[in-house]
């Protein structure tokens, strides 16, 4: 085989190789929200200030950050984490998650991401009242 056209077929593999790269995009908003809840219940401050925008970061540093965050949480068994709506657009994003506690109420929370930096971050949380919509169902006689 001709030397340009083994060079030919590595230049297409390098090509396609970036091409597979550039379309990987990250983890999901629903991702996100979901690790947030997760750090959220077992107080890993780590993923909470990498998921946490400066916004919701209020200026702190993270050693500040860590100690008025330990001050209003407390762990809490967790058994799973629901999405219950999405509502995205390119840049910003708002999901509502339902938390299901082993020992302690069911929470959901309202979350609003934004991208920043070719990453989803958690741009503010808000505890909320949820109320699922009333299934419809038909009887015919």
């Amino acid at each position: 085989m001709p030397l340009w056209i083994a060079l030919g077929i590595i230049g297409v593999i390098i090509v396609a190789f970036i091409v597979a790269l550039s379309i990987e995009t990250g983890p999901t908003p629903a991702d996100v929200a979901q690790s947030y809840e997760y750090a959220l219940a077992h107080l890993d401050f780590d993923a909470l200030w990498y998921l946490s925008s400066t916004e919701l970061r209020g200026g702190l540093t993270f050693n500040d950050f860590v100690q008025g965050r330990s001050a209003e949480l407390h762990a809490k068994p967790l058994s799973s984490v629901e999405i219950i709506r999405q509502v995205l657009e390119r840049e910003s994003g708002i999901i509502t998650t339902k938390v299901n506690y082993h020992q302690a109420p069911t929470i959901s929370h309202q979350i609003t991401l934004a991208k920043r930096n070719a990453r989803w971050q958690i741009v503010d949380i808000q505890e909320i009242t949820y109320t699922p919509e009333p299934s419809i169902t038909s009887t015919f006689s």
